[in-house]
């Protein structure tokens, strides 16, 4: 912003020190100024502004804990600063001391099978919850301090055709929480949904010739 100028990033083939992919899905700054990339098929990075270098983080199907997709559709750090890696293939959590991933994606036969579809976005409420929209599989809603026990407590929230204030689509493209604690779901050709707690339904705000259907960010 000094110079008015842009400095340019990209991947250079034969160099591990760049960026591994250019196509890029999202940025996420974390609390110590670190941002992190996800990448499409190019796994996630981690980018040191002061020293302008990157590491890349990528699956390895011989490493359990590696991350669990090169697709990474969203990073966020939650209240206890647990950084949290939402891919194509389920839920990563990264430990930032060894480096290392843990997983929670449905090819696991135990209760950690939550995840079935993209994960587009995450956030964190005011009673713990981690929200994840999914692309294809709903809306799940994490109970935070559980995963950190071990003790996994999950719901997810799917359409029903039967049901009208069931969520409208299970295709999710955006999550918000307003300034009063709502919970807003930006769907794709769905609209958009604000959970209600005390029901624990939906209500639904779609109005395709306005515009109000495919609603890809919410701020």
């Amino acid at each position: 912003p000094y110079s008015n100028k842009l400095k340019h990033y990209k991947n250079i083939p034969g160099d591990p020190n760049s960026l591994s992919n250019n196509w890029i899905w999202c940025l996420y700054s974390d609390n110590k100024g670190i941002l992190w990339i996800g990448t499409r098929n190019g796994g996630l990075n981690r980018f040191d502004p002061r020293t302008e270098t990157f590491k890349n983080f990528t699956n390895n199907p011989n490493d359990p804990a590696s991350i669990s997709d090169n697709s990474i559709g969203y990073v966020f750090e939650d209240s206890q600063n647990n950084l949290w890696v939402g891919t194509n293939n389920g839920l990563n959590r990264f430990n930032k001391y060894n480096e290392s991933f843990e997983r929670y994606y449905p090819e696991r036969e135990d209760d950690r099978n939550i995840v079935n579809g993209s994960i587009m976005s995450i956030v964190e409420d005011s009673s713990n919850n981690l929200w994840l929209g999914t692309y294809g599989g709903g809306l799940i809603k994490l109970d935070l301090n559980s995963i950190l026990q071990d003790e996994l407590s999950f719901i997810r929230y799917m359409h029903n055709p039967e049901d009208s204030n069931s969520i409208n689509l299970n295709r999710i493209n955006t999550l918000f929480i307003d300034s009063f604690g709502s919970l807003w779901i930006g769907t794709d050709v769905g609209g958009l949904d604000k959970y209600l707690p005390e029901s624990e339904s939906f209500q639904h705000y779609y109005d395709r010739e306005s515009g109000l259907d495919v609603i890809l960010s919410i701020h």
